[in-house]
């Protein structure tokens, strides 16, 4: 059977990049990206409401995009719109309790920097 593995997720960024320098001299800048959900209506006001999905994204500095991380140290912040392409990966570790861990993480292949003042102007909440 054959697989795909592809994302492509339109989101703001929850916080600053956080970068990882390796004793190799590669790099990884690590976001978090809040994307729509989820559509619902609330009940008690009859609105519909979104719920966020947190994501974790790496960025890292290989590849054909070889300087992808300097630039999202570079240009990203908080708040800032992104348009995300990557991969799926999961990680697993242990605790400091000694509990089995894992998450799924987007492995950035490339990214797109959105105007925010006309994200918020195209924005009909859909």
């Amino acid at each position: 059977m054959a697989s795909f593995n592809k994302v492509i997720v339109l989101g703001r960024l929850t916080r600053d990049v956080e970068i990882k320098t390796f004793s190799n001299g590669g790099k990884v800048a690590k976001i978090g990206l809040a994307t729509d959900g989820n559509r619902k209506k609330d009940p008690q006001s009859g609105k519909w409401e979104s719920e966020p999905v947190f994501l974790d994204c790496e960025v890292f500095n290989r590849g054909e995009n070889g300087k992808l991380a300097d630039v999202a140290e570079q240009y990203l912040s908080k708040g800032k719109p992104v348009l995300i392409e990557g991969k799926l990966t999961q990680q697993n570790w242990t605790a400091q309790d000694g509990a089995k861990r894992s998450k799924v993480v987007i492995v950035v292949d490339s990214f797109q920097m959105l105007d925010s003042k006309k994200s918020e102007d195209n924005d009909d909440g859909h």
